[in-house]
């Protein structure tokens, strides 16, 4: 078995004029411009990240029958009757988990 070699070699230079001073000038200016874009930008993705997901349960019309549903739930947990409990429980899970049903019991009373 053979071990290859690597070598690594660096050219500087001692010679300065203008032009290479402008060419890393140019290029962190860029870097500058770039990372302020990127930055902005992912505090614009990030301020809007997950509202495709929370815009259904947050714009409802009307929430009133959802709010009498969990204030049931906890009465009725209050009182003990955990088979009620279950079943209203059971409803409020259903109805989150159905878009369709959500928008039916959300709609607004005068519709």
């Amino acid at each position: 078995m053979t071990v290859k070699r690597s070598s690594c070699y660096a050219l500087t230079s001692t010679y300065s004029n203008t032009a290479t001073l402008s060419a890393p000038l140019h290029r962190s200016i860029v870097g500058l411009y770039m990372s302020v874009v990127l930055v902005v930008g992912k505090f614009v993705r990030e301020f809007f990240n997950g509202i495709s997901r929370s815009i259904m349960f947050e714009e409802l019309p009307c929430v009133d029958r959802v709010l009498k549903l969990c204030t049931d739930i906890f009465v009725v947990r209050e009182t003990g009757e955990m088979e009620l409990e279950e079943t209203l429980f059971e409803k409020l899970i259903f109805l989150y988990r159905s878009p369709e049903t959500m928008v039916k019991m959300t709609r607004d009373k005068d519709s």
